[in-house]
């Protein structure tokens, strides 16, 4: 939207002001590209006391390792191709081998229940098959191929495929050790699909989410690295944070010469693979059935309020009208500290959780009852982070990565006073960032879950599976649990 903003403004020769609520990578994005292209009348409003929204870097204690970065947010960048994340950092050299010190000693390690450890041939061609089987799974969408089973879910298929895959091994023990790796591969999936089981997940349409082509990289020094990038061209005082905005009076201020034009909001939707895309502005047409979705795409759900750019608004902007009353421009955003900010164009960058919570009371006047029930119908499942530190080092500093190899994890109970005794067993590994600090991800109702546990009993239930998987009975209390 902030591309189309310039283009807008560079045909009518004005320098409009614009707000941007919110500091994630969408807003900081937006305020990037709008100064750098000329219009540097911006103000970013941020209610926490950071920027970066999901990103979220922080430094942890570790031995051998100086500045050692864990990711509460953001983890990767996936993918090269087209990526412009990938993009900002190849350009700012941010990208670094996470494991550079480990060279090729790195290992990881694949554990069961019992403290058995998995051949890594074995891995190999369990991954092998599982990737050639998520390619068929993709091709029903992509081939508009007819499903087996009529609302068949990808669970469900992956399993009755890989159950004839594995019967060419005679012995049981070959068969349960590649069907018990084959699941927690499903498990992971489930994080990467923020989802509380593939069974959830439709095999038809698996195939709609496009993935970017190329590796997936992690950054040494953080996440945040590519945000700080694109801060360097926002002039210091211009994000304000711990101002949480109160609403959104989008119908302000337009002069008499268009008081008959029947502007109304206007939406289109599109649906891109780094999530929606919701775009909003006046038009004079009604008809909004039919309109073509913006070709552009943001890390975060994006929401713009602007005019119409057709629209020749008889003020001009501070810099060249000194007579400029700033409460005819068409957009006041209020804050809850009593400030108000006057704008020619908003651009919205919220989640749509906040959304879906308060939608009715952000806007004034509230937004059409066709995108009231957009916000409301659009889903988004739960995906957590648990990071455990220890004060002594726990796995030699070679090692990158513990799968953790469960029994049955897909036949779990999900009611609470069960999930107490197993929503652990949906964390599927422990990513090592150092000898002494894990990484561990959880989703759905385990993730709910988790929440409503305190630090202390996150803590131990890790130190159990890691004692369980390790075959040790000596690891201490965690120094730090840290969940996001």
């Amino acid at each position: 939207m902030a591309t189309e903003l310039v283009d807008a403004h560079k045909m009518r020769n004005k320098k409009p002001r614009v707000v941007i609520i919110g500091a994630g990578i969408a807003g900081i994005t937006a305020a990037d590209t709008l100064i750098r292209s000329g219009i540097t009348n911006v103000t970013v409003l941020e209610a926490k006391i950071r920027t970066g929204g999901r990103i979220w870097s922080i430094n942890v204690d570790s031995e051998h390792v100086s500045n050692t970065v864990a990711e509460l947010g953001a983890n990767w960048i996936h993918g090269v191709d087209r990526n412009p994340i990938y993009t900002i950092a190849d350009e700012n050299h941010l990208l670094e081998l996470r494991h550079n010190g480990h060279g090729l000693r790195h290992k990881k390690i694949h554990a069961t229940e019992t403290g058995e450890r998995i051949q890594k041939t074995i891995v190999d061609e369990v991954d092998w098959d599982y990737g050639m089987l998520m390619q068929k799974c993709e091709e029903f969408f992509n081939l508009n191929l007819q499903t087996p089973v009529e609302n068949d879910s990808v669970g469900a298929y992956m399993l009755r495929e890989y159950e004839k895959k594995i019967e060419k091994f005679s012995e049981p023990d070959e068969k349960r050790c590649r069907k018990l790796l084959f699941n927690q591969r499903l498990c992971r999936e489930t994080v990467l699909s923020g989802c509380d089981s593939m069974f959830d997940v439709s095999l038809k349409e698996i195939g709609s989410y496009e993935e970017l082509p190329g590796i997936d990289y992690t950054l040494p020094h953080g996440f945040e690295s590519v945000l700080n990038v694109l801060k360097q061209n926002i002039p210091e005082g211009q994000i304000v944070l711990s101002c949480p905005v109160k609403c959104i009076k989008w119908n302000q201020g337009i002069t008499p010469k268009y008081a008959n034009c029947n502007a109304i909001a206007k939406c289109t939707v599109a649906k891109k693979s780094c999530g929606k895309v919701f775009t909003i502005g006046y038009d004079s047409d009604e008809d909004t059935e039919d309109d073509e979705p913006h070709d552009f795409t943001s890390s975060e759900s994006v929401y713009t309020y602007n005019s119409d750019p057709d629209l020749a608004f008889e003020h001009e902007d501070s810099e060249s009208d000194g007579d400029l009353d700033e409460h005819d421009l068409p957009v006041c955003v209020e804050c809850e500290n009593g400030q108000s900010y006057y704008a020619d164009h908003v651009i919205v960058t919220t989640s749509l959780g906040f959304l879906k919570q308060h939608s009715q009371s952000f806007f004034c006047p509230t937004l059409p009852k066709q995108k009231l029930q957009a916000i409301d119908s659009l889903a988004f499942g739960s995906v957590g982070k648990v990071i455990i530190q220890f004060d002594e080092k726990i796995v030699d500093r070679h090692v990158q990565k513990i799968d953790l190899i469960w029994e049955n994890w897909s036949n779990l109970d999900n009611t609470n006073e069960n999930l107490r005794r197993s929503w652990f067993r949906k964390i599927e590994s422990f990513e090592v960032i150092a000898e002494n600090v894990f990484v561990g991800w959880v989703s759905g109702k385990e993730c709910k879950y988790m929440e409503t546990l305190t630090d202390e009993q996150v803590g131990a239930d890790c130190v159990a599976i890691l004692e369980t998987f390790l075959g040790r009975h000596d690891i201490p209390k965690p120094k730090n649990v840290i969940r996001y």
